[in-house]
């Protein structure tokens, strides 16, 4: 028998199966240009490389980009794009995988933190493992499909939220989370 899936879900996969969002990570190299005043020379890891195509925007623009996934496959398209400075791993692994001693300007997901992909525990465990891995005025800018709980989240984590941006004409979907760990 076929497995029922959920129409959110389904809406979701739809939404994510377009594997190069172009839209999406161009408004989040826009964001993390403007935060970080440029990106040559920065610092930035993203959560849930998928393909590596942000990771290959952020470095085409001068930034040393970072990644992890926790799909073999996903690791391997960005490893074929030519990025090395990808792992595999999941949120305890961020912590294992990369070095608070070298700490990162700025960390980024698309469609990572959403309800429908991982729960509010494994969100919450993400989120303070990157603040950790973020140098003190460091950013963080998540992309997010459907309203969810990252604001929240980032404050718990002790971040600061400057904005959340609804990028889309629906309400519901399409938000931008910035926030900032304090100096």
């Amino acid at each position: 028998m076929a497995e029922r899936v959920p129409a959110k879900r389904r809406e979701f996969d739809a939404f994510s199966g377009l594997q190069n969002n172009v839209w999406a990570q161009l408004r989040i190299a826009k964001e993390l240009k403007g935060q970080l005043h440029g990106l040559k020379g920065k610092r930035i890891l993203e959560i849930g490389v998928g393909n590596g195509s942000l990771m290959e925007l952020l470095e085409s623009q001068g930034a040393e980009a970072h990644g992890i996934d926790v799909r073999w496959e996903n690791v391997k398209a960005a490893r074929r794009r030519g990025l090395k400075r990808v792992v595999k791993g999941n949120a305890a692994a961020l912590e294992k995988s990369f070095s608070a001693k070298r700490p990162f300007d700025a960390v980024v997901s698309s469609r990572v933190l959403e309800p429908v992909v991982v729960n509010k525990a494994d969100a919450r465990r993400i989120l303070e493992g990157a603040y950790a891995l973020t140098r003190p005025g460091g950013v963080h800018v998540h992309y997010t499909f459907e309203a969810g709980p990252a604001p929240q989240l980032l404050k718990d984590a002790g971040m600061k939220v400057l904005k959340k941006e609804n990028l889309g004409h629906d309400r519901e979907y399409h938000h931008l989370v910035v926030a900032k760990k304090p100096n």
